[in-house]
């Protein structure tokens, strides 16, 4: 299952309707999590297994892992102030 796959089945099964991502997600999106909020849930990522190879210096991939991650909704956000 795809991480996209992975998170829409989590959200469905919380029963939320409304927009979520990541902590750096929201704030690529130029919005910050407001203060105290807790992610309104979690799930787990695939995330690549990258090595730097002390030979090349070139980066390997071995593999991936799974790694929970916190998701917030856009009503837990807010714009961030210039």
């Amino acid at each position: 299952m795809t991480n996209y796959a992975t998170i829409q089945t989590v959200q469905a099964m919380n029963g939320i309707t409304e927009e979520c991502h990541t902590y750096q997600h929201w704030r690529a999106l130029g919005r910050q999590v407001k203060r105290g909020e807790k992610a309104r849930f979690m799930a787990p990522m695939w995330k690549p297994n990258v090595k730097n190879n002390k030979e090349t210096g070139e980066q390997e991939r071995h593999g991936f892992f799974a790694k929970n991650s916190a998701f917030f909704a856009r009503s837990q956000t807010e714009p961030i102030k210039a």
